[in-house]
């Protein structure tokens, strides 16, 4: 269940505006253990590998089918970044490093 709850960005309703969740969801990841973060790095590096699939098929257009867009979405996944190496430096934290340096130079 620690799990489950620690990857759960938000699980009331009405949900708070995107750019809070996404704050508390950094910073309850920077204190959660191990398990839940390596769960979240799972999670995060499949998100991203699909969005860049995505992105060569079909090219900008992928961003738009974002409700936030580009800007935001690689803001996100760089903060994640930054709180994935805060706590280790393994293969998974390396290649979700490379999918979002690749999905920020498309």
């Amino acid at each position: 269940m620690e799990i489950i709850d620690g990857c759960t960005e938000w699980d009331s309703l009405p949900k708070p505006p995107w750019q809070e969740r996404k704050n508390r969801y950094l910073e309850n990841l920077r204190h959660a253990s191990a398990s839940v973060r390596r769960v979240s790095l799972a999670d995060k590096l499949h998100n991203a590998r699909s969005l860049l699939i995505d992105s060569r098929i079909y090219g900008d257009i992928v961003w738009s089918h974002l409700k936030i867009g580009r800007e935001k979405t690689l803001w996100f996944y760089k903060s994640l970044l930054e709180v994935y190496r805060e706590t280790g430096d393994d293969w998974m934290t390396n290649e979700f490093a490379r999918i979002v340096s690749q999905l920020a130079e498309e």
